[in-house]
Parts: structure tokens; C-alpha cells; sequence
């Protein structure tokens, strides 16, 4: 998930965490949201991105290939 704008009401307290648990694989959010709520994103358990497309392709590429499924 990636994005600038200001994510509805219960997106990042509510649907996130619950997206998190319950799909195997992991969940990615990336983009000036993630940067503006770093904090709700690491506590649902998604992975925090950043800004950076270079960084964030990278962090996906080494999550992906170590990733055991739930």
C-alpha cells in the first residue's frame, strides 16, 4: 500500500492490523502516509517502507525471500 493523502478514518487503527492477520503474506506501506503515520504502521504489523521507491523495492525483495508463511 502506498500513498499522500490522508487515509480514512479506521484504515491504519482498524482495517490495517486486521489485513495484517489475516493473509500470509506480509503487508507493505510505503509513501508520505506511511512516513506521516510510521508508528500505527509498524504496530499493525505491516512493514514500514519509507519514501524512498530504491530503498522500499529492496526491503520488499529481502522480506520476500526470507518470508516463512504463517
Amino acid at each position: 500500500m502506498s500513498g499522500a493523502a490522508k487515509p480514512a478514518r479506521g484504515v491504519l487503527d482498524t482495517e490495517l492490523p486486521e489485513l495484517v492477520s489475516h493473509i500470509k503474506t506480509p503487508v507493505f506501506v510505503g509513501g508520505g502516509t506511511a512516513v506521516s503515520h510510521q508508528k500505527k504502521v509498524t504496530q499493525s504489523g505491516a512493514t514500514y517502507l519509507g519514501e524512498n521507491i530504491a530503498s522500499g523495492l529492496q526491503l520488499i525483495n529481502k522480506t520476500l525471500k526470507t518470508h516463512k508463511p504463517r
